[in-house]
């Protein structure tokens, strides 16, 4: 599972990309506006973005300029109705990884979206690990280990700990995991995720020691400060 950003100003593409990578099992966000999406890109680690060229606010050429610019490392595939070869070179030289001319079929851009993942995964480095105490969580290879030791953990639980390690210094609300975790599960509560929190709190942390996740009350939880 993959964490994507969507950046498309058109609501009804927005949304049939958005349901189409989700029936993949992949976290979604999506936004309409450049501005936002580059700060979220600034702010939150993606594995991917894809960014529509033209955008109100920030167009997608500046906005993969300026997040590589900052060492933005997520890759980018643009969507755009542009489709000469000098507006192609571009959108590649502006940051982008690959590009995908409106309009297009969703299998296609499914195959893109698989194809550049597994380009990224192909290629492991020191960053694929992720950890805190003696958990690691090695995104390449979807295994986490405990100590040496591999755990295994339920795809739900595997991808709130994997949120959680990317953003150490966030807070989810119950309504955010919702959104990111379960948004294949219509039906989950809030009673969905407590227990969830649970059972991942049973498998990763040390008896007698402080909880890995925190809860923090009346917000929702995050990783424990270290």
């Amino acid at each position: 599972m993959a964490k994507i950003l969507i950046v498309e100003d058109d609501e009804d593409l927005l949304e049939s990309v958005s349901k189409v990578l989700k029936s993949e099992n992949h976290a979604i966000e999506a936004v309409s506006e450049g501005d936002e999406a580059l700060q979220r890109l600034q702010v939150y680690d993606y594995d991917l973005a894809i960014v529509d060229w033209g955008l109100p606010g920030i167009e997608g050429t500046e906005i993969c300029r300026r997040y590589r610019a900052g060492g933005g490392q997520a890759l980018i595939l643009m969507l755009t109705g542009k489709s000469s070869v000098a507006e192609r070179e571009t959108g590649l030289d502006s940051g982008a990884d690959d590009y995908l001319s409106k309009p297009f079929n969703m299998r296609e851009l499914t195959a893109r979206v698989r194809a550049l993942l597994r380009r990224a995964g192909s290629l492991p480095s020191e960053s694929d690990v992720l950890r805190i105490k003696d958990i690691e969580l090695n995104s390449a290879s979807c295994k986490v280990t405990k100590n040496g030791q591999e755990i295994t953990l339920s795809r739900k639980e595997y991808a709130l700990l994997e949120g959680f390690l990317k953003n150490p210094k966030r807070v989810f609300s119950v309504d955010v995991l919702l959104r990111d975790v379960w948004s294949d599960t219509p039906d989950a509560s809030a009673a969905t995720v407590r227990t969830h929190i649970k059972t991942l709190r049973k498998k990763i942390d040390n008896e007698g020691e402080d909880t890995i996740i925190d809860t923090v009350h009346g917000v929702g939880y995050k990783l424990q400060s270290t």
